[in-house]
């Protein structure tokens, strides 16, 4: 059967995936986490934080690519890892990381062991594409909105007169340009779109400084550009279409 149209299993395991991934995110921010039934404070946890988030994201990837045994087996590891380690002494947590585990085999055994369509290391390429360029949006939407209703009052906090008011008028104009991005990327115009949305980070990270998970997002968007500039001649290849 195919996995992916069983809403009975896929919905609950990335629900689970999302409840931890945002867990994960925000002991990255705050430098604190549970880890083995100990507080581990800043660096280490900010690596163990990010292992376990991109592990999570291999997990989403693989299962956009198609690859659902191989989303299934890293499904295993993650919330095996997550049972284990953060929240150790949240019951909630490991009822749900359990639960994860258990879903998870299911997945894997569930899941034709091959397939008649051939997945190749472009559909996999494809599929980080659009799940890094998601991600990206989302920080970039969460920081527009919080700026629009919290923080609109920094230009003018920073600046005065003319040079404030430029301020917030470029910022605003990024924003809206930042919205219009995945219209961009639905045409197939990748590289403007992923321009478009570095100008926005770039300009709430460095003048606004309104962006969250900052270091995580901008690597993440070098990360979508070079993938997107070596797919099928990037930027030249689509001037060309």
């Amino acid at each position: 059967m195919d996995i992916r149209k069983n809403t009975l299993i896929s919905l609950p395991f990335f629900a689970l995936l999302l409840y931890f991934e945002l867990g994960y995110l925000m002991n990255y921010d705050t430098g604190e986490c549970p880890i083995f039934g100990m507080m581990v404070y800043n660096t280490p946890c900010g690596v163990f934080s990010m292992l376990m988030f991109s592990l999570g994201m291999t997990m989403l990837i693989l299962f956009l690519a198609g690859r659902l045994r191989a989303s299934f087996a890293v499904g295993i590891a993650y919330y095996s890892v997550t049972f284990f380690a953060a929240w150790a002494w949240t019951l909630s947590a490991k009822v749900l990381a359990s639960l994860g585990i258990f879903l998870s085999l299911i997945g894997l055994y569930s899941s034709p062991k091959s397939t008649k369509t051939t997945e190749t290391s472009r559909s996999l390429r494809e599929a980080t594409s659009l799940f890094i360029y998601t991600l990206v949006f989302l920080i970039f939407l969460l920081s527009a909105v919080s700026y629009i209703f919290y923080f609109s009052w920094v230009c003018w906090d920073a600046y005065s007169g003319a040079v404030a008011f430029l301020c917030s008028l470029i910022s605003y104009a990024l924003m809206g340009a930042g919205l219009v991005s995945p219209l961009l990327w639905r045409k197939r115009l990748r590289i403007h779109a992923i321009i478009t949305l570095l100008a926005g980070f770039l300009f709430m990270n460095f003048v606004l400084r309104v962006l969250p998970f900052s270091e995580l997002a901008l690597t993440l968007m070098v990360v979508l550009f070079v993938l997107e500039l070596s797919r099928e001649g990037g930027f030249y290849e689509q001037k060309r279409k």
